[in-house]
Formats: C-alpha cells, sequence, structure tokens
C-alpha cells in the first residue's frame, strides 16, 4: 500500500526530529489540526469526529515522546478544512502572545509544509 500523505508528512518531520533531538536539540512541534477527517476504516467502526479527534491527538503526541520532541501545541483548527481558514488567521498563532507553545522559544531552523501540495519540507534557518 502506497503511504498517504500524512505519512510521507510524518517520516519526513518523524526523522528530522529525531535526529534533531538525537543530537540534543530541543524540538518543539505545533500542528494545526488533530487529524480527525482522515479515518481508513468502515462507517461502522468510525469513532465519530470527537472520538478520532482524541486518537488522533493521543497518537501524535506517543509519537512525540518517542522522537524525542520536547513539547507539542495544537491549534485546533478542522482537519481538512484549514484551507478554507483566512491565511492571517492561520498564521496569526506564531506571530502573537501565548498561550501557543511557540512564543516560549526562539528557534533557529523552522520546517514546515508549504501550499504547493508536494509535501516537501520548507526549511527556514534564523540564526
Amino acid at each position: 500500500m502506497p503511504p498517504t500523505c500524512s505519512n510521507v508528512r510524518t517520516i519526513g518531520a518523524g526523522g528530522i526530529l529525531a535526529h534533531s533531538a538525537s543530537e540534543g536539540v530541543a524540538t518543539y512541534l505545533l500542528t494545526a489540526t488533530r487529524g480527525e477527517m482522515g479515518w481508513p476504516g468502515s462507517d461502522e467502526t468510525h469513532p465519530g469526529t470527537h472520538g478520532l479527534a482524541r486518537i488522533r491527538e493521543a497518537e501524535l503526541r506517543a509519537a512525540a515522546q518517542v522522537l524525542g520532541v520536547h513539547e507539542v501545541e495544537i491549534l485546533d483548527y478542522v482537519d481538512g478544512h484549514l484551507n478554507q481558514a483566512p491565511s492571517a488567521e492561520v498564521i496569526a498563532p506564531t506571530a502573537g502572545p501565548p498561550p501557543y507553545a511557540v512564543y516560549a522559544v526562539t528557534p533557529t531552523v523552522a520546517f514546515g509544509f508549504g501550499t504547493d501540495k508536494t509535501f516537501s519540507p520548507t526549511r527556514w534557518r534564523f540564526a
């Protein structure tokens, strides 16, 4: 079975996070959604949107722990609908005041995924 776009993003990001953590770098993860729309099973076994959000968040936090991520912050956007949110609104949590964890750190390097749908990491160096 070929990997889904989520698997490709996870594998790429996971490798970067694990390597960085193994080198002693404090790593932080900021994600916009909980992935609550990604159910591969049948309708009969679907745990419901809120149930799946809890499952996906638990999976994310467990994976982050294994990868050595120092802290995970999840914004409260609905999976599959982020593209409908105003860009300024989505970007604002990374540029404004707390409560988001991203304000507590000054990154030297950050990476994310752009809007080109290639799922290739984009890297920004700050130092």
